[in-house]
């Protein structure tokens, strides 16, 4: 990889692109599509900042179509509303007069959802305060996912105002400032007609004058036109629109010199002739204002209004100008304050409830009334629990099993709201706290848990950024195991490379020298993912400079989920270094320190037998001398052990352990006198009683180091050593001490350099691959190996010709065993695409099962 910006780098992104396309990488994306449509919207804004791809979408519409077509579309209920006032403290002594509070009342915006019955408040378009105009009017724009908010009071001055706030859903919430109406006005009609023409009238000035005006807001234009005046003054109107109808009308209302005196007329402006008429006997209610006890419903096809009066309910069929009122047959509860109500029906279209036979319709046949708590404005409880009074209910219509149907209230839970650090804030952190209980909001954790464990472990350190249950499950063994469980455990080669050096800029002129680079080459630390074969760099436990120690051994800690990199050089004074770094992959990747190792090596055997306990042996040290001793790690202790030193010194050798046995194997090496003479016999520890044995004729091969050209296997319950030496391949079966060596019937792939291998196993165990005829197993039975670049060190490419991407040759392949559908077995080998800046000889390797 080189430096900072090498191609490493380069292929890293194109990798994290290609997952990126995935909305959730390991996942199809019908299903994900399908998690991500089922989170509350409430979290959408937080789940923007996740990644590209899920910001991407939730911007997108068709994710809004998706969540509709999928039936996980909610309910939005939008209220304006005084925040209660906060109970001043008590004064400390009789002397002591209570506090007063002399401010106006605040205002906000408040949100019961009323597919997940939850409430919060949204932070106000004012960055300072976060409150709104007091007695503003909220209209919707359901084809644009907004809220217009429009009018009201100015909080200081208390003077009517003309701003207009446009809240945007889509993604969260976001507001944005629209074009101010043309009058200042409060108490007026409004309402959305078609989908984006939003129509004010009436209401009184900043003199409480009553108006006759009218304007009209086209919110594709973001532009206000003036319209004709009504034909009368009209203050604390109601503005009514239909589903299917383009015309806008304002009910009853009153006049500046008849103020209270409400008329029982009403207005109609119809765009198609650009004037109003008159409709006589809509509001026969002389002393009530219309404004929050109507709503707007179709029924059948039938455009009625419906009325929430004292004890009695009414309807109102409207068939063109011919006015009908009736009785409904259900009342409001007792426990409804009937003097002050706010009603809005919970259906489909602009603001109206659709209510007819249709079986998946049923379910939207709501009414939401809500009344004041009987006065009690203040941060104090009352008879329903932690809810303020029983002021609100939500009308539903239930279908009778034997036909027909009934209506029925039902009490909406409703906390007590109050200012910034109120118990609003309160609820809603219990909300979120209960919503973050689950992996992903509105999804059953089971089916949470099945997608989330197939996302690539190289995700995992930004999975834990997403949230608190998330982190804690990303963090926990029990994820890992289901990981195991579902098949979506992941393959990883490790591998110490040195980082490829950068070509160095050519000479400008013919008198230039080139720049030549005398640094020693930097190591570095690469994953290669068998599962989903991609390769990527960690960035090493120095924080300056993200290296590693030069020639440092790697040993995988399984049952951690841990990998340990051991001695090596110093890559400044080229001395060998008692260094130990420990890298969890849990959760992502993180390096801590462990305990040094009591004598500086390098080139030395190591191997990890059991869980936990890590044997080094042999190497040499800062004068090139041969070690003969050895020592072992306790990983749960923290702690090294020195260990009876070995018969013979061995520079150059090469551990060995195998699944099932407690003994640690010292392969080979040679002496000080004896530098390149590679030894035929080895050394084994047995931990039952610590000491050393020597087993001949284990290595015939003199002139040939045996690290990185051996690995140990099992085959059938018996242990052996593969070595792959030149155009041949070596078996080694081990019985207790009896050696048996057989050729293996496959050769390396001509392409392979056989003068320097690196070779692992990919399976089971400590660092092993179980080759069995267990069919779960078959997949496992793998050996990755890789040679050098053929001295191609720099970063240049060359073509393998099986691989679209740059590939530096042919340097590493998988053999693979596959199955006969006649029976029996032949091994094969598959080229790995190795992008140059992972070309390089690796210098030790290890297998880590995630």
């Amino acid at each position: 990889m080189g430096q900072a910006q090498s191609s490493a780098e380069n292929y890293e992104k194109q990798q994290q692109q290609h997952q990126q396309k995935q909305l959730i990488p390991g996942l199809p994306d019908e299903i994900a599509m399908d998690c991500l449509v089922r989170v509350p919207h409430q979290f959408h804004s937080n789940m923007k900042l996740v990644c590209r791809s899920w910001r991407t979408l939730i911007m997108h519409p068709s994710f809004y179509k998706e969540r509709l077509r999928s039936g996980t579309a909610e309910h939005m209920v939008c209220l304006i509303q005084p925040l209660p006032i906060l109970i001043p403290s008590p004064p400390q002594n009789e002397t002591e007069s209570p506090k007063k509070t002399s401010s106006p009342p605040q205002y906000g915006l408040s949100i019961y959802n009323a597919s997940h019955q939850t409430w919060h408040r949204i932070m106000g378009p004012n960055a300072n305060t976060g409150h709104i105009p007091m007695f503003c009017q909220c209209v919707p724009l359901p084809a644009f996912g907004k809220l217009m908010l429009l009018g009201g009071w100015d909080p200081k001055s208390l003077e009517p105002v003309t701003d207009v706030y446009v809240l945007d859903f889509i993604g969260g919430f976001k507001w944005k400032r629209a074009a101010s109406m043309s009058v200042a006005r409060s108490f007026f009609a409004c309402g959305v007609v078609g989908n984006s023409m939003v129509y004010v009238a009436g209401g009184h000035d900043n003199q409480k004058n009553a108006l006759q005006s009218a304007e009209v807001y086209d919110v594709n234009a973001d532009e206000w036109m003036v319209l004709p005046p009504m034909a009368e003054e009209r203050d604390e109107c109601q503005g009514l629109t239909w589903e299917g109808d383009s015309r806008f009308w304002v009910l009853s209302g009153y006049s500046t010199e008849a103020q209270g005196l409400f008329r029982s007329d009403a207005e109609c402006y119809d765009p198609k002739t650009g004037s109003w008429s008159i409709i006589e006997g809509v509001w026969p209610f002389p002393n009530v204002s219309p404004r929050g006890l109507t709503t707007t419903i179709t029924i059948s096809n039938q455009n009625q209004l419906w009325c929430f009066l004292g004890g009695q309910q009414f309807k109102q069929s409207r068939d063109n100008n011919e006015i009908l009122w009736n009785v409904l047959k259900f009342q409001l509860p007792d426990d409804i304050n009937v003097t002050s109500l706010c009603v809005t029906a919970i259906g489909q279209g602009q603001n109206q409830c659709c209510i007819n036979n249709h079986p998946q319709q049923q379910q939207q046949q709501r009414i939401f009334v809500m009344s004041s708590s009987g006065g009690r404005g203040v941060l104090s409880s009352s008879n329903c629990g932690e809810c303020e009074g029983k002021g609100a209910y939500m009308l539903e219509r239930e279908i009778k099993s034997k036909g027909g149907s009934i209506y029925k209230w039902n009490h909406v839970h409703t906390p007590i709201m109050g200012q910034a650090q109120s118990s609003a804030e309160n609820y809603e952190k219990q909300q979120q706290q209960h919503q973050q209980k689950q992996l992903i909001p509105g999804l059953p954790d089971e089916i949470a848990m099945d997608c989330l464990v197939r996302v690539p472990h190289q995700f995992h350190s930004n999975m834990k950024l997403v949230c608190r249950s998330w982190r804690t499950l990303i963090m926990h063994p029990s994820f890992y195991k289901e990981r195991l469980r579902s098949g979506t455990a992941e393959h990883m080669v490790c591998l110490i490379q040195p980082l490829p050096i950068l070509i160095p800029s050519p000479p400008q002129n013919e008198t230039e020298s080139p720049k030549k680079t005398s640094s020693p080459p930097q190591y570095g630390l690469s994953i290669y993912n068998a599962s989903h074969q991609t390769w990527h760099r960690i960035m090493g436990p120095n924080a300056n400079t993200g290296h590693i120690p030069m020639f440092c051994q790697c040993v995988p800690l399984p049952a951690f989920g841990k990998l340990m990199l051991l001695g090596g050089w110093d890559p400044k004074s080229l001395e060998p270094v008692t260094d130990v770094y420990v890298l969890d992959f849990i959760g992502g990747f993180k390096w801590k320190r462990a305990a040094s190792m009591s004598v500086a090596r390098s080139f030395f055997a190591c191997g990890v037998v059991g869980n936990s306990m890590v044997y080094v042996a042999g190497g040499h040290d800062n004068q090139k001398n041969a070690l003969q001793s050895a020592e072992v790690y306790d990983v749960n202790a923290d702690e090294w052990m020195v260990l009876p030193p070995m018969a013979e010194e061995r520079d150059e050798c090469q551990g060995l352990t195998w699944e099932g046995d407690s003994r640690f194997w010292v392969l080979s090496g040679y002496s000080t006198e004896a530098q390149g003479l590679f030894r035929s016999d080895a050394e084994c520890y047995d931990p039952k009683t610590g000491s050393w044995s020597i087993i001949e004729g284990v290595w015939p091969f003199p002139n040939v180091s045996p690290r990185g050209l051996t690995t140990t296997i099992t085959i059938s319950n018996q242990n052996q050593l593969w070595c792959f030496l030149g155009g041949q391949q070596f078996k080694q079966s081990r019985d207790n001490n009896e050696i048996l060596w057989n050729v293996l019937k496959f050769q390396l792939p001509d392409d392979i350099n056989v003068t320097s291998l690196c070779v692992t196993a990919i399976g089971q165990g400590q660092n092993q691959c179980c080759i069995n005829n267990h069919p779960q197993q078959q997949q496992q039975q793998r050996i990755f190996v890789m040679s050098s670049s053929g001295g191609r060190g720099v970063l240049s490419s060359s073509n393998c010709g099986e691989c679209e991407c740059e590939c530096e040759g042919k340097g590493a392949y998988m053999l693979e065993r596959e199955i006969k559908s006649k029976g029996g077995s032949i091994y094969k080998w598959n080229h790995v695409h190795t992008p140059v800046a992972f070309a390089s000889f690796p210098y030790s390797a290890s297998y880590i099962f995630i």
